[in-house]
């Protein structure tokens, strides 16, 4: 009985079909390794102001009897933009005449001919727009990484080009209020355009220094510690292997690698399925274009060389 169902099983197991257990090999898409510029940006809002100004107060009490200047008007140095009788009639005062100090324009106008003003009331305004300075406000935290004569640039919505600055000076002072200190730049363009009033954008790189950025999704941590699959190829098969990194400061959406890669390396983007060391893989993104420029280039080297003669 035994041997007859000995047989019977061993006919089972012939009769049955056989499958081989084959697993796919996953799809992978690479970023090529490659040394850049790699730098901290800062970026601050910036106000554009006239350098030179001149305000005009009343020497006297009294009433302005002359006010020859109008708001946007150009003055001279030396040209008068208003007269102040005191009209006390125990003493018979000459008006006042006041001059512009400064070449430049009529910016503000705060009283009208017959107007009563008193001693040191502010009346005009005169300030010279061809001399702009442009400010900044830089937070406490940012400090330590700005310093006198750094070069930035200004963008501005009237302008389809930034214009190369430089930092002039930074006030040791942080205010209280708003935890910034100003600093004051200057265009280093003598032909930019600056007009007063204006708001804008200024950007700096600080810490420039050659490294290697890459996305932040390459990384995957083993516990507490950063790794990165490379894909390597021997034999023109693709495999995967798992390297610990070292990670510096991420930047918009980028991180720096300081320790664990060189130049020209592969690196797993992303995959189509989880794949563990050893893997062979399948690259979607082999640069090819870069192979076939090499490729011309050997070609063309070869038709240079100068060919032997043959003895």
């Amino acid at each position: 009985m035994k041997n007859v169902l000995l047989a019977a099983i061993l006919c089972s197991a012939i009769t049955q079909p056989v499958f081989a257990k084959t697993e796919k090999v996953k799809s992978v898409f690479i970023k090529k390794v490659n040394k850049s510029e790699v730098f901290d940006l800062y970026t601050f809002p910036a106000r554009i102001e006239p350098e030179v100004n001149s305000l005009i107060l009343s020497e006297t009490q009294g009433v302005v009897t002359e006010l020859p200047v109008v708001l946007g008007q150009q003055v001279k140095k030396g040209q008068i933009v208003a007269k102040v009788k005191n009209t006390d009639p125990v003493f018979k005062f000459k008006p006042v005449v006041l001059k512009s100090p400064i070449d430049g324009v009529v910016s503000g106008v705060y009283f009208s001919q017959g107007s009563q003003v008193t001693r040191g009331e502010k009346l005009l305004l005169v300030t010279d727009p061809k001399q702009v300075k442009v400010l900044i406000e830089i937070p406490s935290k940012d400090l330590a990484s700005m310093e006198k004569g750094m070069k930035g640039s200004l963008s501005l919505k009237t302008s389809k080009n930034p214009v190369p600055v430089e930092i002039v000076g930074i006030s040791p002072y942080v205010h209280p209020a708003t935890g910034t200190a100003t600093a004051q730049i200057r265009s280093t363009d003598k032909e930019a355009v600056l007009v007063p009033g204006t708001l804008g954008k200024v950007s700096f790189k600080s810490n420039v220094h050659e490294g290697i950025m890459l996305p932040q999704s390459v990384l995957t941590y083993v516990g507490k510690f950063p790794h990165i699959r490379l894909v390597e190829e021997k034999e023109q098969k693709f495999t995967i292997k798992k390297i610990k990194v070292e990670i510096g400061p991420k930047r918009r959406g980028e991180v720096e690698i300081l320790k664990g890669l060189d130049d020209g390396q592969m690196v797993v983007e992303r995959s189509s399925g989880f794949i563990k060391d050893g893997d062979q893989v399948e690259v979607k993104n082999l640069p090819k274009v870069e192979e076939k420029k090499q490729d011309k280039k050997d070609k063309k080297k070869a038709e240079n060389t100068p060919k032997k003669d043959k003895a």
